[in-house]
């Protein structure tokens, strides 16, 4: 361990903090008992008798106190453990925290942990870093405690797992619904150790598993260790906004006492950062912001509970801080994710939730691909739409999300309203593209070939036409006409492999094995996880060997 002068004071002073106060004793019991012999020694003799009683006196009392700070130094330093405070860490837990710049980046992920009350204070201490382990992994010491001394029964931890990825394209046609091609989404769940199940452990070690399948997007699964086994911790069933013990009313404002000064303990009953119709200072709705979009944790759960106390007073500065776009000093996907939770915990208490709120927040959850949450919003407001072209956004969520019976209403009411005619193509290969996927190919069909109609060159389109065709059995060569054109078109290389598989599967169907397989074969070195593709080229590696062997 390296030391350092900083390093050096900061024991100091932890050791005099923790000691000092009996080498105090014991200085100041010497210091009373050299006065009294210096008196003793200074004194006329017939004040000798009273001042060897003092001496005396004074020299039994040193030694007792002496002997009962001794005693408590030793209990105190070597013995007593605090029954209010537990400790323990987590393991295998990842953050890297710098943004992709281009497709194929490494993604951002950030994790945390932090306590879900605010009668509990956790103390952590990150281990392992992006250049010891190279791939963003820590582990996390940690010490939770009760502010008022209290004992502990349980404890609720609230875990936050955050990503970013650059989409180098999407499944479909480009839509401008999006500033770029930054999808993020915030992911955040509470669970609780049970103290007195677990009997009270003074130090827990849980280890964080990622899931199987996709480790970015998909929260794991935690588990404690305990006598070398591996126990099962699970999420609770709805995430708690807050556990609390003997709460505070107080302890809420603590990080806001610069901005918000007296904050009140109740506000719904008195006035306080809102007033009773929802208005508030615009440089405290700035801090709030600044709070509920900061990378801490703690911080930002702190700013979501005030959100909650106000209750329906919060709702405007919610709406007003979805419209601010001018702010660049905090992480406005964290911001937007805690304005969503807090609008669905606000709602949960019995507060009505305007439909257009719930549109609102569904149109900025979509604005940051997080296709998921905005169709959560959406569901909130079945009649919340004012105009055609929502309908599409919503539509499109629906699309992005695989609800395509949702989706295929929501199109054809954008379709046939009054709407701006910016996504009427979109709409049509959307459409074809659910149509495709709840087995109605003949409209899926129709759809493509309207979508074509207003964008002769969308290769996308065509690419997925010329599918249908081929697995309807019809239409062959005017299939692969249609994706030898979508291969000539295409500009994304990533798109390639799926088009190098029509292409192949409709020269499959009609009897050119060998070709269909060197290019189905291409796809799958290119893609090798996609099932479909894998089929295809065992399907053709088959029909082949068959004519191999009759020949």
């Amino acid at each position: 361990m390296t030391h350092s002068p900083i390093s050096d004071a900061t024991l100091a002073t932890q050791l005099l903090a923790a000691h000092g106060v009996y080498a105090l004793t014991i200085i100041v019991l010497f210091y009373v008992q050299w006065r009294a012999k210096k008196n003793l020694d200074t004194a006329q003799k017939v004040d000798h008798d009273y001042f060897r009683r003092c001496h005396a006196t004074s020299v039994a009392a040193s030694y007792a106190l002496i002997i009962a700070s001794s005693i408590v130094w030793v209990y105190a330093t070597f013995f007593y453990g605090s029954s209010a405070h537990v400790h323990g860490s987590v393991i295998n837990l990842t953050a890297q925290e710098t943004e992709p710049k281009q497709p194929g980046d490494r993604p951002f992920i950030r994790q945390q942990i932090s306590t879900a009350a605010h009668d509990l204070e956790l103390y952590e201490s990150k281990r392992g870093d992006e250049q010891t382990l190279g791939d963003g992994r820590y582990s996390l010491d940690w010490v939770v405690l009760p502010r008022e001394g209290d004992a502990m029964k349980a404890i609720v931890l609230s875990f936050q797992h955050q990503y970013k990825i650059l989409n180098a394209s999407t499944k479909a046609l480009p839509v401008n619904l999006t500033p770029n091609l930054l999808e993020t989404q915030t992911l955040t769940q509470t669970f609780t150790l049970n103290l007195d199940a677990l009997h009270y452990p003074r130090s827990i070690q849980i280890v964080y598993d990622p899931p199987t399948g996709d480790r970015i997007k998909a929260l794991g699964a935690l588990y404690l260790l305990q006598q070398g086994k591996r126990i099962d911790i699970p999420w609770d069933a709805r995430p708690i906004s807050r556990a609390i013990v003997h709460h505070s009313p107080f302890e809420i404002f603590r990080p806001f006492a610069v901005a918000f000064a007296a904050a009140p303990p109740y506000p719904s009953t008195v006035p306080g950062v809102f007033d009773s119709k929802g208005d508030y200072e615009p440089s405290v709705g700035r801090v709030l912001r600044e709070r509920l979009g900061s990378p801490d944790l703690k911080v930002q759960l702190v700013a979501y509970d005030l959100l909650v106390d106000y209750r329906e007073r919060s709702l405007k500065f919610i709406r007003d801080s979805l419209a601010v776009s001018a702010e660049r000093n905090y992480d406005r996907q964290l911001l937007v994710h805690n304005l969503g939770r807090a609008t669905e915990e606000i709602a949960r208490g019995g507060v009505r939730i305007p439909a257009e709120q719930y549109v609102q927040l569904a149109n900025e959850f979509v604005k940051l691909r997080d296709y998921e949450s905005a169709s959560r919003f959406f569901d909130k407001a079945p009649d919340g739409i004012r105009d055609s072209d929502t309908y599409f956004i919503r539509g499109f969520s629906y699309y992005q999300t695989e609800q395509c019976g949702k989706a295929v209403g929501d199109f054809q009411r954008y379709l046939g309203g009054k709407n701006s005619g910016t996504w009427k193509s979109d709409a049509h290969f959307r459409l074809g593209w659910c149509f495709g996927r709840m087995g109605r190919a003949d409209e899926a069909i129709e759809e493509y070939r309207a979508a074509l109609t207003l964008d002769p060159g969308a290769a996308l389109a065509m690419n997925n036409l010329a599918y249908v065709y081929a697995e309807q059995g019809m239409k062959l060569d005017e299939a692969l006409t249609l994706v030898s054109r979508a291969l000539e078109l295409e500009k994304d290389p990533s798109s390639t492999a799926e088009y190098k598989d029509t292409k192949g599967w409709i020269l499959y169907k009609l009897g050119r094995y060998q070709e269909a397989r060197d290019l189905i074969k291409q796809a799958c070195d290119a893609d090798a996880k996609n099932d479909v593709m894998r089929k295809h080229l065992e399907m053709v590696q088959r029909a082949l060997a068959v004519t191999v062997g009759h020949k």
